[in-house]
């Protein structure tokens, strides 16, 4: 299953944004603004770096590294917009594409990730290796968030 960046194909970009929607906001009946964020455009930018993982030539995984070299705790990045479809949890695709943002946050000189990270999914991140670092975000009212983090 290919780990590719999605930025310089309009298709692969669409359906990036696609799985970010289905998986993280549709469920909430929140609007397809939820999705994006300032720092998705321009696609291409310093510091920020998308992936997604490939099955069937279709985007089932996403995830986003903003790179924070100047964070108190340390040179950091943060993991945002990290989504796997339904029907592909179970099959590793999560914690390999975890594995290879880890991987390209220590190449852009990060010590540490962490991330507000959905309640829901707690359990696969503790299993990654991640800590309970504190209370988070209630982004929109309906999706509570732990604050999480780990040492690279």
């Amino acid at each position: 299953m290919p780990i590719i960046s999605p930025t310089a194909d309009d298709r692969l970009w669409s359906e990036y944004l696609e799985c970010r929607y289905r998986n993280l906001y549709a469920p909430f009946n929140l609007p397809r603004t939820c999705t994006t964020s300032e720092l998705d455009a321009p696609r291409d930018r310093p510091g920020i770096l998308h992936r997604c993982t490939l099955v069937d030539n279709t985007v089932r995984a996403v995830g986003r590294l903003d790179i924070q070299p100047d964070r108190p705790e340390g040179p950091s990045a943060q993991l945002r917009y990290f989504a796997v479809d339904e029907s592909a949890r179970g099959t590793g695709i999560a914690l390999e594409l975890l594995r290879e943002l880890e991987g390209l946050a220590r190449e852009h000189g990060a010590e540490r990730l962490w991330m507000e990270a959905r309640v829901a999914a707690l359990g696969f991140y503790t299993r990654a290796g991640y800590g309970d670092i504190g209370e988070g975000p209630n982004k929109w009212g309906v999706i509570p968030h732990r604050v999480l983090a780990r040492t690279l």
